[in-house]
């Protein structure tokens, strides 16, 4: 049964662009949550095991898979919809808005490749700072802004091999008060809303090699086997994650860089 999923060798060996169509990538982890590897199966391999025979387990690990069954989804609906030598197209950014203000206006095709390829830092929309505080600065641009702005900035935290976080600044419609969430794309896991984590923590690493211990506890010491990050929301892309917050954001407000 191991057969099901590609070694990542022959999965890195395909061009970008045709890997998410062929391939997708699957993070194990164990009872604790710790990290125990990321391995690559074929999208009809992932469908097959995951959703027509709906299994729960990791076949590397033999422990539940947690991550997000919509990214299986998504994979195999781009896989059906495209022919083998499909590319998806050049306005993504484009695409990415339209998606963000009219899904209902996208063909499923193109919303599939929105869901499919677009990640946090891939369509130009991180505000940054040069000579300031990441966050002070967010916070005076959504203090001139109207309820429901938002904005996507650097995170403090460490980004490992598997995780990258960013943090979304928000000025609550409902309230006008301003807030920061901290949301991470993990390789094989999904997008996702983190809770719990420290300024200047380092993220796990797909080797589960030890890491520090966060700045804020007394005797700094090396984590072994450290687990995954609290995860508050679970989404199967980008986009779904952003739409999770649309009761405290209004998409055509978003402050850009």
């Amino acid at each position: 049964m191991c057969a099901a999923y590609t070694p990542p060798l022959a999965y890195e060996a395909l061009h970008d662009q045709q890997n998410k169509r062929h391939a997708l990538s699957m993070l194990s982890i164990g009872t604790k949550r710790e990290i125990r590897g990321l391995c690559y199966w074929t999208v009809e391999s992932a469908t097959q095991w995951f959703m027509t025979q709906q299994k729960t387990l990791d076949l590397r690990t033999q422990t539940p898979y947690h991550g997000s069954k919509d990214r299986i989804r998504y994979h195999h609906a781009l896989r059906q919809l495209t022919p083998p030598d499909w590319t998806p197209p050049t306005d993504l950014q484009r695409m990415f808005q339209q998606a963000l203000l009219a899904p209902a206006s996208l063909t499923p095709l193109d919303l599939l490749t929105v869901h499919v390829f677009i990640h946090m830092d891939s369509v130009g929309i991180l505000s940054e700072w040069e000579h300031e505080s990441q966050r002070t600065a967010a916070t005076a641009a959504l203090a001139a802004a109207p309820p429901g702005a938002w904005l996507l900035r650097r995170s403090s935290v460490k980004d490992s091999d598997i995780i990258k976080t960013r943090a979304l600044c928000i000025k609550d419609k409902r309230t006008g008060h301003t807030e920061h969430f901290l949301i991470a794309h993990i390789d094989g896991f999904g997008d996702a809303h983190l809770t719990g984590v420290q300024s200047f923590q380092q993220m796990p690493f797909s080797d589960g090699r030890p890491i520090p211990s966060p700045i804020n506890e007394p005797i700094c010491h090396m984590i072994p086997h450290p687990p995954l990050p609290t995860i508050e929301r679970l989404s199967g892309s980008f986009l779904d994650l952003l739409h999770g917050f649309a009761h405290m954001i209004d998409m055509d407000k978003q402050i850009t860089p």
